[in-house]
């Protein structure tokens, strides 16, 4: 038995010897190499990340920039020229986008942009045409998407909801206006010039003067006619 023992260490230990001291480097090296790669692709990895979340931080702020640009001070005279005009910034927004995301060769942010692009247009088509079949205009739409999230009914009780809603704030809206005071109107006839008979002068002031002359010409409002006549 002990022999046996002997024999098989012996055998071991002349395997060991035999391999050779190339080979030894040959397989550290490849450790060593693959080591290398694997830590060259997630550093790879990693600085991709990086440089990505840095070009999405940097298109969100610009396009935050480009909304308070725009939002800045304008004040819309109609309400309608406004919803409009937000709706071309926001698909501005998304095309712009997708075409920062196919200069990255981001193809997924790509399609994503361009469905919501997508959206945004079938959505304001969609407003177009309730607009335009109902009574109350663009009112039935800001009802309508002022209560959308609020309302877990189907879309057409929406609607009718929203037209209902709409034609109560058309009514009272019209009946503020009705009650209103209505404002005194100036006739437009030109009043007639005094003419310079005696007991009346004209104020001595070298402006007045030229001021009547451009008067009696027509150059300028009759309603400017200088108001220091003394008797």
């Amino acid at each position: 038995m002990t022999n046996l023992v002997i024999f098989f260490w012996s055998f071991l230990l002349a395997v060991a010897m035999s391999i050779e001291k190339e080979d030894v480097e040959a397989l550290i090296k490849a450790n060593n190499d693959n080591l290398l790669a694997s830590f060259n692709g997630l550093l790879k990895q990693t600085v991709s990340q990086i440089k990505r979340s840095n070009e999405d931080l940097a298109e969100s702020q610009m396009k935050e920039i480009k909304r308070l640009k725009f939002n800045e001070s304008h004040k819309f005279k109609k309400k309608a020229n406004e919803d409009q005009f937000k709706f071309n910034q926001k698909l501005s927004e998304t095309l712009d986008s997708a075409k920062s995301a196919a200069e990255n060769s981001q193809l997924e942010k790509v399609k994503t942009s361009l469905e919501e692009g997508e959206t945004l247009i079938s959505e304001r088509q969609r407003h177009i045409l309730l607009t335009d079949k109902s009574d109350y205009g663009w009112a039935t739409v800001d009802e309508y998407k002022k209560h959308s999230l609020a309302d877990d009914s189907d879309d057409e009780k929406r609607i009718f909801k929203a037209k209902s809603r709409a034609r109560t704030f058309v009514n009272a809206l019209k009946k503020k206006k009705s009650s209103a005071p209505a404002e005194s109107t100036v006739s437009s006839q030109p009043r007639p010039i005094p003419a310079l008979v005696p007991g009346f002068r004209l104020d001595p002031n070298p402006g007045h003067v030229l001021r009547v002359v451009n008067l009696a010409t027509g150059a300028h409002p009759v309603q400017q006619w200088p108001s220091k006549i003394h008797q």
